[in-house]
């Protein structure tokens, strides 16, 4: 008789939640707009303590999932748009980017959330970053600092500059000037020991291409190198200019640069004998002047450039073009995905 009563006490029971469609713990009619409305003046909530350990062993945890971090003595709940756990003790702060730009130094966000350590950045579909992310400028703190950051759009480096070509004649009126290096290709993205970057990529990563040499003499004294090509990236290289001589410093037998486009480097200006090496493609260094003297071409440009610990891992497509420092932990895919497109990048 007990047994039935209860089972009928449970069936009403849930009939009056189907009805309401909340429940109501300590109060007989919990806020219409809580599906769980809990009252006590004397009682707390506990949720499920696990050690750090036990909370990363939860396999596929939802988004929103609460535990309390006994390691930290704090609550942490799950974030599935960075695959991440975060803590309301030291919380990870987000940063969208939705308009592209030039460049970003990241100082101006830590200069405003001073005591921040950790940053989720979002960088949204087409958002073009030109002139690439920097994060070197930091100020030095007594801890380090922990990026993530998920990429669906754009991040290049800037290119570098042709070198001049070799000027001068030996003569008061014109004197001689060397054969200028090209001048390297900037990072896509720039660190330091105190930062770790963990990237998922869903767009583009590349360095800027490297500037290339001037052009050289053709003996003691004839200069008139040519100009070096430009590097290419989406902010592109411009290129050298070309050697100078003559009783009056005139441009004679030589010719200017040109400059990059966004995806091939400049050719390098013609000389009298020295010719201007030609600018890196996006991610390539810049080629040597020829002739005696003549300039190097600048180095390539990396995708992430400095630091320790740098992770991009591509997805869906995503692409990285250049070295990345320092990387680990990255080579996810098979040994003939990696041939076919470089992802996982040591320098």
């Amino acid at each position: 008789m007990k047994k039935a009563f209860f089972i009928l006490i449970l069936f009403l029971s849930i009939l009056e939640m189907q009805a309401q469609n909340n429940v109501g713990i300590g109060t007989a009619s919990p806020n219409e707009k809580a599906i769980l409305d809990i009252r006590a003046n004397d009682k707390g909530v506990l949720f499920p303590s696990l050690t750090t350990i036990q909370r990363n062993g939860i396999a596929d945890p939802p988004n929103g999932l609460h535990i309390f971090n006994t390691d930290e003595q704090c609550l942490n709940f799950y974030d599935t748009a960075f695959n991440l756990w975060n803590s309301y003790c030291n919380y990870i702060t987000t940063i969208r980017i939705s308009q592209s730009t030039d460049a970003i130094d990241f100082s101006t966000y830590t200069n405003t959330l001073p005591g921040k350590n950790k940053f989720n950045i979002l960088i949204d579909d087409s958002v073009t970053i030109s002139g690439g992310i920097d994060f070197s400028t930091i100020p030095s703190a007594s801890y380090n600092y922990e990026i993530s950051i998920i990429n669906n759009g754009f991040i290049y480096g800037t290119a570098g500059f042709g070198g001049n070509g070799a000027s001068g004649t030996n003569s008061v009126s014109c004197p001689v000037f060397p054969a200028q290096n090209g001048l390297r290709g900037g990072n896509a993205i720039t660190t330091n020991s105190l930062v770790k970057i963990t990237i998922k990529n869903y767009g583009i990563i590349a360095g800027g291409g490297g500037g290339g040499g001037g052009g050289g003499r053709s003996d003691a004294n004839t200069q008139l190198g040519g100009g070096g090509g430009g590097g290419a990236s989406l902010i592109s290289g411009k290129g050298g200019l070309a050697g100078l001589g003559g009783n009056n410093c005139q441009n004679i037998s030589a010719s200017n640069r040109q400059p990059g486009t966004t995806t091939t480097g400049g050719t390098g200006g013609a000389g009298y004998r020295g010719a201007g090496g030609n600018g890196g493609g996006i991610a390539n260094p810049g080629q040597n002047g020829t002739g005696i003297g003549s300039g190097s071409g600048g180095i390539v440009g990396k995708a992430i450039g400095g630091g320790s610990d740098n992770v991009i891992n591509n997805i869906n497509g995503g692409q990285t073009v250049g070295a990345v420092d320092l990387m680990i932990n990255c080579c996810l895919f098979n040994y003939l995905s990696f041939i076919a497109r470089p992802f996982c990048l040591k320098n």
